[in-house]
């Protein structure tokens, strides 16, 4: 149980995403490739959808490791590579580069039927920008998130809640992260799980939101005060039995500001070690 769930607290996107309380058991743990894309040429600025004359693609190339370094604390590293396309007046052109690198430690201050976790991660700006294009493979700034995660779960089900909060340095604002999943076991090796995701700006910083260049605001490339509501919904399953599997999401809006109007489409294979 404890090596599935721990394949799951990662939902494959290009930001920093909800992680559960689990950790892996000491000296093991499971590496994850995913493939992550959004397709749009419509975005959503200050609670309006409009239309823009560029075509986006969006994909996120990214391997994940989590590793258990003892019984109660856990390691966590991401390394996402960028495709950005761009279709606009019948010319084609991209910009591919490093997104955020991140890395994660998690303590397990609670280990009984109900688990509670708290750690902190750290992604850096490791990015490429184009100002003629308005395309950014990531955020332009430093992030520090630090979380409390709880769950629960049983042979057939799981759940669990993550809180966090964001400090971007660069003039980004600061944000409040809820997130959880809930999954239920309905094959022999597989799990049918839904995703929620809340992200909120808190506050404003400096004039970074009112200087940004408007050719940025085409394809929003990661925007400074993003909200996203998300839902998702995602198959996991093991193909050789705790040894690899695969993932399956799609992730669509309930409500946001700022971000592409796109779903985004996910597809991870893993391996438990």
């Amino acid at each position: 149980m404890k090596g599935l769930l721990s394949a799951i607290c990662f939902l494959i996107t290009s930001n920093l995403t909800a992680q559960s309380p689990w950790i892996p058991k000491q000296k093991s743990g499971f590496l994850q490739v995913g493939y992550s894309g959004l397709y749009y040429n419509q975005v959503r600025i200050d609670d309006v959808v409009t239309k823009t004359n560029r075509q986006t693609t969006d994909q996120t190339y990214q391997l994940y490791a989590d590793y258990g370094l003892s019984k109660k604390v856990g390691l966590m590293a991401i390394i996402p590579l960028k495709n950005i396309q761009i279709n606009e007046n019948n010319q084609k052109q991209n910009l591919i580069g490093l997104s955020n690198l991140t890395f994660g430690l998690k303590y397990l201050m609670l280990d009984k039927a109900s688990k509670v976790s708290i750690g902190i991660n750290y992604s850096a700006n490791s990015i490429r920008q184009n100002n003629e294009l308005g395309l950014r493979t990531g955020y332009n700034a430093q992030t520090f998130q630090p979380f409390v995660a709880f769950g629960t779960g049983t042979k057939k089900m799981y759940f669990y809640l993550n809180f966090g909060y964001g400090k971007r340095t660069n003039g980004y604002s600061d944000f409040g992260k809820v997130s959880g999943e809930m999954g239920y076991k309905i094959s022999k090796h597989g799990y049918l799980v839904g995703h929620l995701d809340f992200n909120q700006p808190l506050n404003q910083e400096s004039s970074f939101y009112a200087n940004e260049k408007p050719v940025f605001l085409k394809s929003v490339n990661y925007l400074d005060r993003q909200l996203f509501n998300g839902m998702g919904i995602k198959w996991i399953n093991d193909f050789v039995p705790e040894k690899y599997g695969f993932v399956l999401s799609v992730i669509g809006s309930l409500g946001a500001e700022n971000i592409p109007f796109s779903r985004s489409y996910n597809l991870g294979v893993y391996q438990k070690f």
